[in-house]
């Protein structure tokens, strides 16, 4: 059986999610100002710790392009602020 759950993105942050294996994130969007996300999981799978980074437009990341897998991006307010959603790869 397949569950789609949503998650709050934090602003500008890194964050950690205990995903079970195999979670897919279907998409990036705003609901109610807030970021968030939704994901399509299977919750019979063993869980998995997922790293996350987001930064808005111009802020600086310190890691590589090889070191990330770039999700998504997110408007809100208006389109006037503007998230960038990223995972780190797996090692």
């Amino acid at each position: 059986m397949l569950v789609i759950h949503k998650y709050p993105i934090p602003l500008n942050a890194n964050f950690s999610l205990l995903l079970p294996e195999g979670t897919e994130i279907l998409h990036l969007d705003s609901q109610y100002g807030k970021p968030v996300m939704w994901v399509l999981s299977r919750p019979t799978n063993p869980d998995k710790i997922r790293k996350f980074l987001v930064r808005g437009t111009g802020h600086t990341i310190d890691r590589g392009y090889d070191e990330l897998e770039f999700l998504g991006t997110i408007k809100l307010e208006g389109e006037s602020f503007i998230l960038h959603l990223f995972e780190e790869k797996e090692a």
